[in-house]
């Protein structure tokens, strides 16, 4: 009987490590509107990452992301002032964030005439 020994080397190939993006937000460091706005949606910021990340919007709940558009949108009615948002994205991959202000000016008001009347009495 015979004995033969051999060794069999299995070389398989390295599963695909899916490629990790950190988070990432970019956009202006401030926006502004006018008093009396309608409800307005800005996609001013882009948001990038893979696995695509959670945005949370903090500073004032007038403020939402929309996570289907991929837009800001800042809710009807906020008074004249200022407000400091702050946007963070975050997924398995890391966070991200960027902190900007909206400025509500007051609305154009109609400026009262001043031009003077004289009226002179009849005579």
């Amino acid at each position: 009987k015979a004995d033969t020994t051999f060794t069999l080397t299995v070389n398989a190939k390295p599963t695909p490590t899916p490629e990790v993006q950190k988070p990432s937000i970019s956009g202006p460091v401030s926006l502004e509107l006018k008093e009396g706005y309608d409800a307005s949606e800005t996609a001013a910021f882009k948001v990038g990452g893979d696995p695509a990340p959670e945005v949370e919007v903090t500073g004032n709940k007038s403020i939402t992301w929309d996570k289907s558009s991929k837009k800001l949108k800042i809710a009807k009615g906020l008074a004249e002032g200022t407000y400091e948002v702050t946007l963070t994205a975050t997924s398995s991959a890391g966070k991200a964030d960027t902190t900007f202000t909206l400025t509500v000016t007051p609305k154009d008001e109609p400026t009262p005439s001043t031009g003077e009347s004289t009226i002179e009495p009849g005579g």
